[in-house]
């Protein structure tokens, strides 16, 4: 954003905070920094919703955080973004109705892996040498109330990317029956299970660099005032070893904190020092920039982002790889796809934005044998389904997750209950995809890349498809004529394969 007013509010786990700024000539000045204490967290973790009592109350908050922003004239320059504390209540949607209802202001939910993209931006901005921490291999580790998020990255490529249920609030919820004395080492027997999965990760890839983020931080930098973005390991430690059997009361008076940070420290260091052992690094290195402010920053696209596309790319490759898909025969039909949507464009009449959703599609249409050969396209529909990528709705990527369930050449109509919702325009856009994707698989059916290359003409009659390849391509002629059904049967438009032997 180069010029103007915007806000922010973020409706995190534990408080609403709201973050007002203005824009000129692209440098950026905090006006307003608001704060109202309110943990929907507890209620969500705790009760599984939101309840009415607190409703009300989040209702109070907005109405004036909108006061404050109609003083500014705001206008439509603002955005809401909560995290896991409405994400998770089984109550969210009417939550969200109710706040458009009474306010209407739009809630936007993010997903983990939208809010993990954040925060990701917002450090690679923060950080002079994050280049270089990216080279070498880098930890980023958000912990907040409600939960743990990590991502791992080395040599530019994501190795894994994850939230974790065990942030500070929730732990105490958890475990808030066990003994005061006993409570920490609940919480460290609790973390270890949760990180298991990602140990191998770090100890593969020797990542030794990470950094820290979250409204935590704010607690440990009230406790030890850095001057820098950085505390040595041994303070950490130190200070775990310090209250580790102490309760929030003894904590509160012997390091002057408020009672609200006093409750989550224990557990927010156990989390910590628990992480800090897998690593290698003596550096406690943590981000001074706020989530609100990461938070107003991408939304008023004021970030400097770079390569999402590829970053993007990187996210959906780790997925098939952590199912262990066939990487080659996904490149080759994702390549087969890309050039059918290029070429075919004058017949499809799609934009870009499904180019992109059926490069994905085609890269993960065969997750699925990872569960069952049988049927696999039905287990890469909800393998698809469940993951959340940065600037993926979660429209566009159930679209995806259809295009591959529907990418053999089953009849649609044996899957009609999972796409109903669908209107008439979206499921016809979806058939299109699923048509090009149909023969962008038929033309590695072998799985073995047999066609080297291939180029696309049409008429209004018929697709010609000319391939070159030194190989029989049995599997692949006789995959074209099935799987080029529904093309023709969607644009009235033949398919013909002509093989020209090298």
């Amino acid at each position: 954003m180069k010029n103007g007013l915007f806000a922010i509010i973020n409706i995190g786990t534990s408080a609403f905070r709201m973050e007002l700024g203005s824009f000129v000539k692209g440098e950026y000045r905090q006006l307003e920094y608001l704060v109202k204490s309110l943990s929907l967290g507890k209620d969500t973790f705790s009760l599984g919703v939101i309840s009415s009592k607190s409703m009300k109350e989040a209702y109070d908050i907005l109405s004036k955080f909108k006061a404050k922003m109609d003083e500014y004239k705001i206008g439509n320059k603002f955005a809401i973004a909560a995290t896991s504390g409405v994400r998770e209540a089984k109550n969210r949607e009417f939550f969200m109705d109710y706040i458009a209802k009474k306010m209407g202001m739009k809630v936007n939910i993010l997903t983990p892996h939208e809010e993990l993209y954040i925060r990701y931006i917002g450090i690679k901005n923060e950080f002079d040498n994050f280049g270089r921490f990216e080279k070498q291999g880098i930890a980023l580790v958000t912990v907040s109330s409600g939960n743990v998020a990590i991502a791992i990255v080395k040599n530019k490529t994501i190795l894994y990317a994850d939230s974790l249920h065990f942030g500070s609030l929730r732990l105490n919820e958890i475990f808030r029956y066990v003994d005061e004395k006993d409570r920490a080492y609940a919480y460290v027997r609790y973390i270890e299970s949760m990180l298991d999965n990602v140990k191998n990760v770090i100890y593969q890839a020797k990542i030794k660099n990470i950094v820290f983020s979250g409204s935590s931080i704010n607690v440990l930098r009230n406790i030890f005032s850095p001057k820098t973005n950085y505390l040595p390991k041994e303070d950490i430690l130190s200070l775990f070893e310090k209250i580790k059997k102490k309760d929030a009361a003894h904590i509160e008076k012997a390091l002057s904190i408020r009672s609200n940070e006093a409750e989550i420290l224990k557990p927010m260091l156990t989390i910590y020092v628990d992480i800090l052992k897998l690593f290698e690094s003596d550096v406690f290195y943590f981000s001074k920039t706020t989530f609100p402010r990461k938070l107003l920053m991408y939304y008023s696209k004021s970030y400097k982002i770079n390569n999402l596309k590829d970053y993007i790319e990187k996210a959906v490759l780790n997925i098939g790889k952590k199912y262990n898909f066939d990487a080659n025969h996904a490149l080759c039909v994702r390549k087969n796809a890309m050039k059918l949507f290029d070429t075919l464009r004058n017949i499809h009449l799609l934009d870009n934005k499904y180019r992109e959703i059926l490069s994905i599609a085609a890269l993960l249409h065969d997750v699925g044998y990872f569960v069952n050969e049988n049927q696999h396209e039905e287990h890469s529909y909800y393998i698809i389904k469940s993951m959340h990528l940065p600037q993926i709705s979660e429209q566009d990527n159930k679209i995806i997750a259809l295009i591959a369930l529907l990418h053999n050449e089953k009849n649609k109509d044996s899957y009609v209950k999972l796409y109903n919702y669908l209107s008439e325009e979206d499921e016809f856009t979806l058939m299109k995809l699923v048509s090009l994707l149909r023969i962008a698989d038929a033309l590695d059916a072998s799985h073995r890349q047999l066609i080297k290359e291939f180029d696309v003409s049409a008429d209004t009659s018929e697709v010609v498809i000319r391939v070159k390849s030194d190989s029989f391509l049995f599997f692949e002629e006789v995959s074209i004529k099935r799987k080029s059904q529904l093309f023709s049967n969607i644009f009235g438009i033949k398919i013909r394969l002509e093989h020209l032997v090298e």
